[in-house]
């Protein structure tokens, strides 16, 4: 299975219109993912509730770099992953 590269990989910005209502959920998208790691396409497999969280979820993502899938000779392959993005406000 592809699997985000955890170095470089930016977290998307909370956006400031959802901190200050509060906003908070999980965005799950379904990310096809190129041989060479990059993102062909990604779609939101499961909203938070919130569009402008989802929006923002996908502007991040959209840049990742992934380490790809190998295929059964051991060559990067396309794959097709979940990738849940959380936004959660921290509690004081």
């Amino acid at each position: 299975r592809a699997t985000p590269n955890g170095r470089g990989n930016r977290a998307p910005i909370y956006p400031r219109r959802a901190r200050a209502t509060k906003m908070e959920g999980t965005t799950t998208l379904e990310v096809w993912v190129r041989p060479d790691g990059g993102v062909e396409r990604l779609a939101i497999f499961e909203s938070s509730g919130h569009s402008i969280l989802d929006d923002e979820a996908m502007k991040a993502v959209k840049r990742w770099k992934f380490a790809p899938a190998k295929g059964p000779s051991g060559a990067p392959t396309e794959d097709k992953v979940k990738v849940p993005v959380t936004f959660r406000l921290k509690k004081k």
